[in-house]
């Protein structure tokens, strides 16, 4: 019997793994870009050969994210939790759909916006998760540490993003003129950080989904 929920599933988890490639080859692509100097949204911009793949590639991921999420909504217990949870990640993939619409060369002041309402809502979506996955019968515990994985990578990156708004007052375009000093939880390693939390985000969907896809 044909199943729409499986297939939107299949097809969501398949181009994760797509956008990964997508995200890597355009890395490529774009000439003196750099994991440690650059946004990942640099990848949109007109020097990017990329662009127009990378920006379409990520108004797709958007409109999926909120697919992904409606399925997810059916799995999860009916608490007030459960119903933040997913307002907040219908609004990460909103942001996300948007933000490949509003590049950063077209609109820096909006991606900027958007970025940031996509990393917060991100951030309290995955924290208010925690407890109906616990609850959930379909969804299996372990699945928290996933959470917890992702919530450390996006709690540094914050950090991070929050002490360069301080120092800076505003959000560059590059970090490629800025040399900061400090380890770990600082400036210096922002645009790095943004990459592993943005990629633990996306292993933290496609293994949602593959598990949603053996339950449904």
């Amino acid at each position: 019997m044909f199943d729409i929920n499986r297939v939107l599933l299949t097809f969501y988890s398949i181009y994760i793994l797509v956008f990964l490639v997508i995200l890597f080859v355009s890395t490529k692509l774009y000439k003196g870009y750099s994991i440690s100097k650059f946004w990942i949204s640099a990848l949109g911009e007109k020097s990017s050969k990329s662009r127009t793949l990378f920006n379409f590639s990520v108004i797709i991921l958007g409109l999926l994210n909120t697919t992904f999420v409606n399925i997810l909504s059916n799995y999860l217990p009916r608490t007030i939790s459960s119903a933040a949870s997913v307002v907040l990640l219908y609004i990460y993939s909103v942001s996300i759909l948007l933000s490949g619409i509003f590049t950063k060369d077209s609109n820096f002041k909006i991606h900027n916006f958007l970025s940031r309402l996509l990393y917060f809502s991100g951030f309290f979506a995955f924290i208010t998760l925690i407890k109906p996955i616990l609850m959930s019968n379909d969804i299996s515990d372990w699945i928290v540490i996933l959470n917890l994985l992702v919530l450390t990578t996006a709690s540094i990156f914050l950090f991070s993003y929050t002490k360069m708004l301080k120092k800076l007052k505003n959000v560059p375009n590059t970090l490629e003129n800025y040399h900061f000093t400090g380890k770990i939880l600082s400036i210096n390693n922002i645009a790095v950080w943004e990459w592993i939390a943005f990629v633990a985000i996306l292993i933290w969907h496609l293994i949602v989904s593959i598990t949603l896809l053996q339950k449904s």
